[in-house]
């Protein structure tokens, strides 16, 4: 959806001005907002740009604290006011504001230190736009800069209707209903209370989104490093992340399936920094799996690229690990933990993982692996098996070797793995045998077909 649409535009411009911020519990949004992007925005002088900035609540009070600050906004009446308002000041002036569209910036690439995206990620309604607009975030981002973006939660009307009366109105209550079902908001009624069109996230597919986002970009290099091992220097390490020591040529330029095939350290640990700390921590909840001791940014933040290839503080057990795989086969769907088989009644009320898309694609990369890759001692196994390897390091002691997966690839009725064998080193020497073991014993009971 154009978010030069008459839906938008009347709304935006007749209901919320400049002073939004100062009604309501909006307050509290503004003053949270802030408080994280002076948590990690670098001292000024930096360039900064505010994509859908409406008439520039944050743009001024960034250009106050001696930012760059360049507005962008698709409605015609928000940006004069903002111009306007800078020519009226003394200090604080904006450097530029003007009409743009989130996913098409007139400015070059790399160009600014920061983007903010507070707006178009949820009036965006089509995914496809919403990711547009987050690559062209990243594009005009300088290396190691930052982008604030924001989103409306699925169960934001739920929320707002139960702190008032809201819900004495079904046509609310039908609202809410479309909201949770779809996270396609429509407000028909031109009550403004009731918001306007836009579209409402869950975590799980706005860290979808912020990886899709990088869909283009997310090559990386792993490459020879003084003393003849392979990886790369990550940022904010002291030492380089190494590959394996069997592996004795470098990777080169590495994207996600290739990561996968050869285990790639180096390039795990690049992705993690460049999708971030909270994306990384959002994904791993889904599982349950401990990333860091404190769940938290700042906690994360040192060890991220370690994180990012398993090592670190990430701690899972094999239960956890094979439910990421069945999910995986499953099309994306977080499958449930049941300790004996039960009947299913109803709709599938089940998470996603990822998109139906994203899980095939892991899914033939995972194949990928096993035919030619790190598990391919299990290539010539009579079922066509799924998997990646892995090694877990610990202190003062070898490295604890793992092969998850599922089988068969392709395959109507699956089972899904993870086998870890303690101080046995690679994964795919140790563990994929077992693996290989469980999957033929599987094949026999008729478990899998």
């Amino acid at each position: 959806m154009c978010l030069r649409s008459w839906k938008i535009i009347p709304f935006n411009s007749a209901r919320w001005p400049a002073g939004r911020l100062e009604v309501d519990y909006f307050p509290l949004e503004r003053a949270r907002t802030q408080e994280l992007i002076l948590r990690h925005l670098p001292k000024p002088p930096r360039v900064v740009l505010d994509v859908g900035g409406a008439a520039g609540a944050y743009s001024f009070w960034l250009a106050e604290s001696g930012y760059e600050t360049h507005l962008l906004d698709p409605v015609p009446l928000h940006v004069d006011a903002a111009r306007a308002a800078s020519s009226a000041r003394e200090q604080g002036k904006l450097a530029s504001a003007q009409v743009a569209d989130a996913r098409a910036l007139p400015f070059g690439d790399a160009a600014a230190d920061a983007v903010l995206l507070l707006g178009p990620l949820y009036h965006l309604t089509e995914r496809a736009n919403r990711l547009r607009a987050l690559r062209e975030a990243l594009r005009v981002l300088r290396p190691g800069g930052w982008l604030f973006a924001a989103a409306i939660s699925r169960y934001a009307s739920l929320v707002d209707g139960l702190r008032g009366p809201l819900f004495d109105d079904s046509v609310f209550a039908a609202i809410v209903a479309r909201d949770l079902a779809s996270g396609q908001h429509r407000n028909d009624t031109g009550n403004p209370r009731y918001f306007t069109t836009a579209y409402f996230h869950d975590p799980a597919e706005l860290a979808e989104a912020a990886l899709r986002a990088r869909e283009d970009t997310d090559h990386f290099v792993c490459l020879r490093l003084p003393g003849g091992r392979v990886g790369n220097y990550v940022r904010g390490m002291s030492r380089p992340v190494r590959d394996d020591p069997m592996d004795t040529v470098p990777h080169g330029d590495v994207d996600l399936e290739r990561g996968l095939i050869v285990s790639c350290n180096a390039y795990f640990a690049q992705l993690a920094q460049a999708v971030g700390a909270q994306a990384v921590i959002d994904a791993a909840s889904l599982f349950q799996i401990p990333v860091a001791r404190t769940p938290t940014v700042e906690a994360l933040k040192p060890l991220l690229a370690q994180v990012g290839y398993g090592q670190g503080e990430a701690l899972v057990t094999p239960l956890k690990l094979a439910r990421v795989s069945a999910s995986i086969a499953s099309g994306g769907t977080i499958v449930p933990v049941r300790w004996e088989q039960a009947k299913t009644t109803g709709a599938d009320a089940s998470p996603r993982f990822v998109s139906p898309r994203d899980a095939a694609r892991l899914a033939r990369a995972m194949r990928a692996v096993v035919t030619s890759g790190t598990g391919r001692s299990l290539r010539g196994h009579p079922v066509a098996i799924a998997g990646k390897t892995g090694t877990a390091e610990i202190a003062g002691a070898p490295a604890h070797a793992w092969f998850t997966g599922f089988a068969p690839y392709d395959g109507t009725r699956r089972i899904a793995f993870a086998v870890i064998v303690e101080n046995a080193g690679f994964g795919g020497r140790a563990a994929a045998p077992i693996a290989g073991a469980i999957v033929s014993a599987a094949s026999e009971l008729g478990l899998i077909k």
